[in-house]
C-alpha cells in the first residue's frame, strides 16, 4: 500500500513527567457514561485535582467504580481529564502543555481511537494548533478515513503550509479518496526533494482515455405492434411509432490544460431499430401485407451526438463544471398521404428527416467533511421542445474512503407546462481489493431528460417509469479500470386514435427494455 511508503514523524513536544495516565485506554475514552459522569461532577473535580497535584499526585491511588464496571485509578482519571480538556484548567498555558504532552504520548504508542477523542474535545474547548491538527491527521488516516484526515491536515495547512509532513499525508489523503486533482494541485507547491521522494512527475496533457460500448434489448414490437388480420373493417386512424433494440457506443478523452483546468471531450453514436405503423380506415384486403389501408415500415434511426466539459477545480474541494450536448438525429420513415387520395384508399409517402438538439449543462461541487454537495442545472431543445432542470446530489462516504458511499439525486424538470420530479439513489462499495459494486434505483418520469451533467440524455419520446440497475467496476491496475452495467427500464409508449368523426385519444403502450454496457478507463 502506497501509505506505508510515509515515515513516521518527529512531532516536537515538551517532555512528560510521568506516564501513569496512559492506563486509560480508548475503551474507557469511548464510555459516555464516564463522560457524563464527569460533567456532573466537574467542579468537584477540578478543585480536588489543583489539590492532588501540589501534593504527591502520582503517589496516590484509589479505586474508582464506573458504571460499566471498569476499575481505574481515580487520580489517574482526573490527570488525564486535566491533560487532555482545556476548559478543565484555570491556567491557559499549563492546560496547552497538558493537551500537547498527552496528544503527543498517543502519537508515539499509536493510540488513534483516544488520540481522535482528546483533539476533538481539545477542539471544542478552543484549543487549536499545528500539531493538534497534524496529529489528528495522521490518526485518521492510518484509521483509512482519509475525508477527516484531510479536513484536519488542510488545518494543519493553514498553520504551517511548507511542512513537509503535513504535505505529505494530505497529498496521499487526496489520492486514496479520489481526489486525484486536488492532490495534484498541492503538489505544485512541493519541493524538489518532496516530489523526488514522492515519485511525482510532470502533469500529463492527456489524463485518460474511456470507451464504453453496449446493446439494449426490447420488448415493445413484440408485446405493441399491431398484427394485421386477413379481412377486417377498420373505422379508426391509428399510428405508432415503436423504438425497439439499440446499439451504443462511445469514445472520449480527457485532457489537462493547466493544474486547475481539464476537459473532456467524446463522442457517441447510437442507432435504434423502430417500427412505424399506420392503419387507416376501410376495409382489409386478404393477402396483402403492405398496401391500403394497413401499412408497416421497419428503419433504423441514427444519432451522431458529440460532448465537451470544461472542469474547473478552484481548490478546498470546489469544483465549477459547465457542459454542452450536440446531437444529429436522422432517418427515414413514412408519413400518411392524404392530399389527392378517396378517404378509403389513403397512401402513405417516404421521408427523410433530419434535425439537431443541443444541451447547456452547468454543475458546482463542494467537498465537506464526508460529504459532497452538488447543484446540477440545463437547459435544452430536444424533440422540438423546450427544457429546464434544476437539482440538488448528495454523496456521502461513511467511513471517509471509498469502501462505501451513497449518492441521492432529486430534479426537478419543466417541459412546457409540465413539470416532472426525478429520484434516483445509489449505493456502492468496496467488494475486494479490485473489485467495487453499484446498484441505484430511479423514480420519476424521464422523458426528454438528461443526467450526468448532459453526459447521458434520454430524448427517444418515450417516457421511462422506472429504472434499476447495477455497475460492476474492476481495477486491472493503477491505470486500467473495467466497468459492467445492467440496467432495467420500464418504458411507456403511445398510440394515436383517430375515429370518423374527428375524436381522439392516445392509448399507452407498456414495453421493458434491458441494457447490457461495458467500458474501458485508461489512464496516464
Amino acid at each position: 500500500m502506497a501509505h506505508n511508503q510515509l515515515q513516521d514523524i518527529t512531532v516536537k513536544s515538551s517532555s512528560l513527567q510521568t506516564s501513569r495516565f496512559v492506563i486509560l485506554k480508548s475503551r474507557l475514552l469511548r464510555t459516555k457514561d464516564f463522560i457524563s459522569i464527569f460533567l456532573m461532577n466537574l467542579k468537584s473535580l477540578n478543585q480536588e485535582s489543583q489539590k492532588l497535584m501540589g501534593s504527591g499526585f502520582f503517589e496516590f491511588r484509589k479505586s474508582f467504580k464506573l458504571p460499566l464496571g471498569c476499575k481505574i485509578s481515580f487520580l489517574s482519571f482526573l490527570f488525564f481529564i486535566i491533560a487532555s480538556f482545556s476548559s478543565f484548567s484555570q491556567n491557559p498555558d499549563e492546560n496547552f502543555q497538558a493537551i500537547d504532552q498527552s496528544t503527543y504520548l498517543l502519537y508515539t504508542q499509536k493510540n488513534w481511537d483516544s488520540l481522535i477523542v482528546v483533539g476533538k474535545h481539545s477542539l471544542k474547548t478552543g484549543t487549536d494548533y499545528y500539531y493538534l491538527r497534524l496529529r489528528m491527521g495522521i490518526a485518521y488516516y492510518n484509521k483509512g478515513n482519509y475525508l477527516k484526515a484531510i479536513q484536519h491536515l488542510e488545518k494543519a495547512m493553514h498553520f504551517n503550509a511548507s511542512d513537509a509532513s503535513a504535505q505529505e499525508y494530505l497529498y496521499y489523503s487526496y489520492l486514496f479518496s479520489n481526489q486525484k486533482k486536488e492532490a495534484r494541485i498541492l503538489s505544485a507547491k512541493f519541493t524538489t526533494t518532496l516530489k523526488n521522494k514522492l515519485e511525482i512527475g510532470k502533469v500529463n496533457f492527456f489524463e485518460k482515455l474511456y470507451l464504453e460500448t453496449g446493446s439494449t434489448f426490447s420488448n415493445n414490437i413484440d408485446q405493441n405492434r399491431i398484427q394485421r388480420p386477413d379481412l377486417y373493417n377498420n373505422d379508426t386512424y391509428q399510428e405508432q411509432d415503436l423504438n425497439d433494440d439499440k446499439y451504443y457506443t462511445h469514445f472520449g478523452f480527457e485532457i489537462n490544460l493547466s493544474n486547475r483546468i481539464s476537459a473532456y471531450l467524446g463522442y457517441s453514436f447510437l442507432s435504434i431499430s423502430k417500427l412505424k405503423q399506420i392503419i387507416f380506415p376501410g376495409l382489409f384486403p386478404p393477402g396483402n401485407s403492405n398496401i391500403g389501408p394497413f401499412y408497416n415500415y421497419e428503419y433504423k434511426l441514427f444519432q451522431n451526438e458529440f460532448y465537451g466539459n470544461l472542469k474547473f477545480f478552484l481548490g478546498s474541494g470546489f469544483t465549477i463544471t459547465p457542459a454542452y450536448h450536440f446531437i444529429n438525429v436522422k432517418y427515414t420513415s413514412i408519413y400518411p398521404d392524404n392530399s389527392s387520395q378517396p378517404f378509403s384508399l389513403f397512401n402513405v409517402v417516404e421521408g427523410d428527416n433530419s434535425f439537431n438538439n443541443n444541451i447547456i449543462s452547468l454543475s458546482v461541487n463542494k467537498n465537506l467533511s464526508l460529504f459532497n454537495w452538488g447543484i446540477t442545472s440545463s437547459w435544452s431543445n430536444l424533440n422540438n421542445k423546450y427544457q429546464y432542470q434544476l437539482g440538488g446530489i448528495f454523496t456521502w462516504y461513511p467511513v471517509g474512503n471509498m469502501n462505501i458511499y451513497t449518492t441521492t439525486l432529486l430534479v426537478s424538470a419543466w417541459e412546457e407546462e409540465n413539470n416532472r420530479i426525478v429520484f434516483d439513489q445509489l449505493v456502492g462499495g468496496k467488494v475486494t481489493k479490485q473489485f467495487w459494486l453499484e446498484g441505484y434505483i430511479t423514480l420519476g418520469e424521464m422523458v426528454n431528460f438528461n443526467e450526468k451533467n448532459a453526459f447521458v440524455v434520454h430524448n427517444s419520446g418515450d417516457k421511462i417509469k422506472f429504472r434499476t440497475g447495477i455497475n460492476f467496476i474492476v481495477l486491472l491496475s493503477d491505470k486500467v479500470e473495467l466497468s459492467f452495467r445492467y440496467i432495467y427500464l420500464q418504458e411507456e409508449g403511445y398510440r394515436e386514435i383517430e375515429s370518423m368523426d374527428g375524436i381522439s385519444n392516445v392509448t399507452t403502450l407498456k414495453y421493458q427494455n434491458n441494457t447490457i454496457i461495458g467500458g474501458l478507463k485508461w489512464t496516464f
